[in-house]
């Protein structure tokens, strides 16, 4: 049995887990060490594999302040 798909619809949808496709780790250390060293905090190879599968805010919160306001917090991720 053959299903008619219309033209003007996807065939496929293609998910990249980041390092399937394209490695951007090396990308996200440079700029975690980045927000970090500006607010004085020293970047440690500990803390980036923390910062790995982790989402910005969950970071943010553990080692900037866990009661940052929701404005500065969209400041940093930003700026990551």
């Amino acid at each position: 049995m053959e299903i008619d798909i219309p033209n003007n619809q996807p065939k496929a949808a293609l998910w990249d887990l980041d390092g399937t496709i394209v490695d951007s780790a090396p990308y996200h250390k440079t700029a975690w060490g980045d927000i970090f060293n500006s607010r004085g905090i020293e970047f440690t190879d500990d803390i980036y594999k923390y910062t790995l599968g982790r989402k910005n805010s969950e970071i943010i919160r553990r080692y900037f302040r866990s009661n940052i306001s929701q404005k500065e917090l969209n400041i940093i991720a930003g700026k990551k």
